[in-house]
């Protein structure tokens, strides 16, 4: 529970604040949250907090609190996320926690709530149920869940934010796909279909590798990319993953930008080679899961790839990476 007094003062007044507490959650729980907004989205989010702590878990004050905030986004109002130094937060998770609260700040003053009022109102109320389940301390599922979903809407920000930046300006893409997709020659490495049913294999991938510091496509790459792409428009592929990474050399915000644009150049190349854009996601990862363990600062060609999977349908059939001469290209560009 937020302090808002003693413990001396509460027991005096228990009876006032529980009179209190049940008006409050009586108006919030018939409350009408109607609009697109982002008060509108924090007045329901908070609603829905407010009825769960009170019908499931009966904390009476967590629950006036939510209530409070309630009534007050449904007025046009935006209440401020929980500040850390309210509630009692064991002293290692304090620093995380501030941090994560300058974060959604920091996000919402840039436009968030803005352009993005559902995502947004998520990522406040499940900071705040975070905060509050967290001082409870004892049901570490809901912990969990309130702080994956805080994460969750807060990152749907900030890869739209550095998505914005760092697209490249690619030439427009033809209105019927470029015929790239020709029979590849043995020189090449030659793929050829396996009979083996896919239920075996989780996915197929190949990989594309970038000089230091860049996101720009070479030889290499262009040949690894004709080859995916012939699998990729194949009707054995229902969905294709296309994961940037980078080594730890540079700072790591710098890390996921770039990581973001070399996904977004092997994305831009395997539409122009015919793949549907609606069978691919995009995920940039960074230097957070590299395939070489380093210290941070060092520079490492394995980590500087884009992997990119490619999902079949349930007992369908792919083409066998064993059965290609040279299924990766992993020869390091210096910078």
């Amino acid at each position: 529970m937020r302090s808002f007094m003693t413990v001396g003062a509460a027991a005096l007044m228990a009876g006032i604040l529980l009179t209190a507490c049940t008006n409050n959650i009586e108006s919030t729980r018939n409350l009408s949250t109607a609009g697109e907004g982002f008060s509108p989205q924090l007045a329901e989010n908070y609603r829905e907090l407010t009825l769960f702590e009170a019908d499931q878990m009966y904390d009476w004050p967590d629950a006036w609190l939510f209530a409070d905030k309630a009534l007050a986004a449904s007025r046009g109002m935006v209440p401020a996320p929980e500040r850390v130094a309210d509630w009692h937060i064991p002293e290692n998770q304090i620093p995380g926690l501030n941090r994560a609260r300058a974060d959604l700040v920091s996000a919402i003053d840039a436009g968030f709530a803005r352009q993005h009022p559902v995502q947004a109102a998520m990522a406040q109320t499940s900071f705040d149920c975070w905060i509050e389940q967290l001082e409870e301390g004892w049901q570490l599922d809901h912990i969990e869940k309130c702080r994956s979903a805080y994460e969750s809407a807060l990152n749907s920000w900030q890869v739209r934010q550095i998505t914005s930046q760092v697209i490249p300006e690619f030439p427009p893409t033809p209105s019927e796909p470029v015929k790239y997709l020709k029979e590849p020659e043995a020189s090449r490495g030659a793929c050829v279909p396996t009979a083996q049913p896919v239920a075996d294999q989780s996915a197929q991938r190949f990989r594309v590798q970038f000089a230091h510091d860049s996101a720009v496509l070479d030889s290499a790459a262009s040949e690894t990319l004709e080859v995916g792409a012939e699998l990729a428009c194949s009707g054995e592929v229902d969905e294709i993953f296309v994961e940037g990474h980078a080594d730890r050399s540079g700072a790591s915000e710098h890390n996921l930008r770039l990581s973001m644009k070399r996904a977004l150049a092997v994305w831009h190349q395997l539409i122009v080679r015919g793949v549907s854009p609606h069978k691919i996601w995009i995920g940039p990862r960074g230097e957070a899961m590299p395939e070489t363990a380093t210290v941070d600062g060092e520079k490492n060609a394995d980590n500087r790839r884009v992997l990119v999977f490619l999902e079949a349908p349930r007992g369908g059939e792919m083409v066998s990476i064993e059965g290609c001469a040279e299924p990766f290209h992993t020869t390091d560009i210096a910078s």
